[in-house]
C-alpha cells in the first residue's frame, strides 16, 4: 500500500489444504482492511502440476497484487508459470513454502527477483549483515510487547509478518509452545516442538 500508485485490486490463490487455506483467509482479511478489491479468489487441488491455466485466469482478472499460498512444488510451479506467461502484477508474494530452500533458490535463480516471501534467519556471524541487529532489536521489543514471541527468535520479523496473514485461524505461540533452546551454530539441529 506504500507504492507510489496505490494498488486497488488483489488476486488470492491457494492450495486446497489447511495451511494454504488459513493463509488465504488472512490475506482476505488484510485485503479488506486495506480497502483492496479481491478480483480472483480460488483454491486449486493439491495434485496440480500445471499452473499455467491458473496463472492465465489470474492474469485475465488483471490484479495489481497477487497473493500465493502454496506448498514447495506448487510454489516452484507458480513462479515458473508466472515467468513463462510474462504476468507482471505490481507485486507477487504471500506464503509460499519451499522458496526458502537452497535447492529451489538455485533452480529458480533470477525468476525469484521481485517475489515477496518469507525466509529464515539464524543469529550467527555469517548472517549479521548491515542493519540486521537493529531490525532484530526492534522486532524483539515489539514481539515482547505484543506477547507473541517470548524468546525473541521463534518467528523473527519475517516469520512474524507472515504469521499475521493467518492470525485469525492460527494460535500465536506461547511460552509453552515455543522451543526452550536455540542453537547458535550455522547448522540448526532438529528438535521436537
Amino acid at each position: 500500500m506504500a507504492q507510489g500508485t496505490k494498488p486497488q485490486t488483489v488476486a488470492i490463490v491457494a492450495a486446497d489444504a489447511e495451511f494454504a487455506r488459513n493463509a488465504a483467509d488472512g490475506a482476505r482479511e488484510n485485503a479488506k482492511a486495506a480497502g483492496l478489491k479481491v478480483v480472483y479468489d480460488r483454491n486449486y487441488p493439491p495434485a496440480t502440476t500445471d499452473f499455467a491455466p491458473i496463472v492465465r485466469a489470474i492474469q485475465a482478472a488483471n490484479p495489481d497484487l497477487l497473493v500465493i499460498c502454496s506448498y514447495p512444488l506448487d510454489s516452484v510451479g507458480m513462479i515458473r508459470a508466472i515467468n513463462e506467461i510474462g504476468f507482471k502484477p505490481k507485486m507477487v508474494g504471500g506464503a509460499m513454502v519451499g522458496l526458502q530452500a537452497t535447492a529451489f533458490k538455485t533452480q529458480l535463480g533470477p525468476l525469484l527477483n521481485g517475489v515477496v516471501n518469507y525466509d529464515f534467519w539464524l543469529p550467527v556471524p555469517k548472517m549479521e549483515f548491515t542493519g540486521v541487529s537493529d531490525l532484530m532489536k526492534k522486532y524483539q521489543a515489539r514481539a515482547a510487547a505484543e506477547g507473541v514471541d517470548p524468546l525473541g527468535y521463534y518467528m523473527a520479523p519475517w516469520g512474524y509478518a507472515s504469521s499475521r496473514c493467518s492470525v485469525s485461524r492460527s494460535k500465536r505461540p506461547t511460552a509453552s509452545t515455543t522451543p526452550k533452546s536455540r542453537t547458535t551454530s550455522a547448522r540448526p539441529r532438529s528438535r521436537p516442538w
